[in-house]
């Protein structure tokens, strides 16, 4: 009997669920292990999974002797092991499609959680790719802390200080390199090809500080000790009087940023270091897309003054990518969602 969207159970006190603890250390809930049918005992089926026979139960239903099921872990403990039965089709490419869309983010990915966050949440691009760098909570615009932060950097350019510069040290509690890189990208993007570093604006930093503004060096100096958190907000400068805001998660080899750039519109960009290259990933809508294409000169040429080697750039469409990654969910959770004891 063929059996799909099950549950099945393997308790404590099953006397090889010690050997199939061991084997399963390494597997976390939201991946797929290969199981075996062998033969049927009252009421239950014996499955060899990765060479351990254990005894499991099917309330509805028995697979069939040399059947072969593939198991969706969902969740392991002293209560034994809950699995789903993964369904072929539609739903076993929800995971492949995540992985082409973005290359690998990080591994143990729970796909049933992350299926069932985009299900229920609706959550964009940003959020989604996020969630696959293991953020469950996400930077927000709507807190005090952020209202503030924002007060603040726009009051050093209401005191005469250049958005540019006001956007360069608002990013500095990312760290060097991160700081210098997402600079360099977003500048690009906001200023048609041309991009600044610190050197631009040492001195009219220094001179600021110097003059009537130690309130807000003060202010600047607690701001920048709260930083390096992995995720946040800073801000860019793409005219002389305001800045935008910029959410970003980040790791050592990922980042993920989002910024509603007025010259371009709403733009994520997912930035990934590979062994012997950059790749960075691009999602936006409609014209912004073309924009970004038609810029890809400008962009190469600024990762190469960073000395970053080869830049693998990609262009995806925001709201197809949204479309059939909410499809792809909800299959795949709808394929999983019965439980699966073992």
């Amino acid at each position: 009997m063929k059996v799909n969207n099950v549950n099945l159970l393997i308790r404590p006190g099953n006397e090889r669920l010690t050997d199939l603890s061991k084997v399963l250390k390494r597997v976390n809930p939201g991946e797929v292990v290969p199981a075996k049918a062998l033969r049927i005992v009252k009421g239950a089926a014996i499955l060899q999974i990765f060479g351990v026979r254990v005894r499991a139960e099917f309330p509805q239903g028995l697979p069939a002797p040399g059947e072969s099921l593939n198991l969706l872990l969902k969740s392991k403990g002293a209560g034994g092991f809950l699995f789903s039965i993964s369904s072929q089709g539609k739903a076993e490419s929800f995971p492949r499609e995540l992985q082409n869309l973005s290359l690998s983010l990080k591994g143990g990915v729970n796909y049933h959680e992350l299926a069932k966050f985009i299900k229920t949440s609706s959550p964009g691009v940003f959020e989604i790719f996020a969630h696959l760098l293991g953020r469950s909570s996400l930077p927000t615009t709507k807190t005090t802390k952020s209202r503030n932060r924002f007060e603040l950097y726009n009051k050093m350019i209401h005191r005469g200080l250049s958005s540019g510069a006001a956007s360069f040290l608002s990013r500095m509690s990312l760290g060097g390199k991160m700081s210098l890189f997402l600079g360099e990208l977003l500048d690009s993007l906001a200023h048609d090809g041309r991009h600044f570093d610190g050197s631009d604006f040492g001195e009219e930093i220094e001179r600021f500080f110097k003059s009537e503004n130690s309130d807000l060096l003060e202010s600047y100096l607690k701001d920048l000790g709260q930083g390096g958190s992995g995720q946040g907000e800073f801000f860019l400068g793409q005219d002389e009087s305001s800045l935008e805001r910029v959410k970003y998660v980040w790791d050592d080899n990922s980042a993920i940023v989002e910024v509603e750039l007025s010259v371009l519109g709403h733009i994520v960009a997912v930035i990934q270091k590979m062994e012997e290259s950059l790749a960075i990933f691009f999602y936006a809508g409609g014209a912004t897309l073309e924009t970004l294409r038609a810029r890809a000169l400008d962009l190469n040429d600024s990762m190469a003054d960073l000395g970053l080697g080869r830049v693998d750039v990609f262009y995806n469409d925001m709201e197809k990518t949204l479309e059939d990654v909410a499809g792809w969910a909800r299959d795949f959770y709808s394929k999983s969602d019965l439980d699966v004891r073992v």
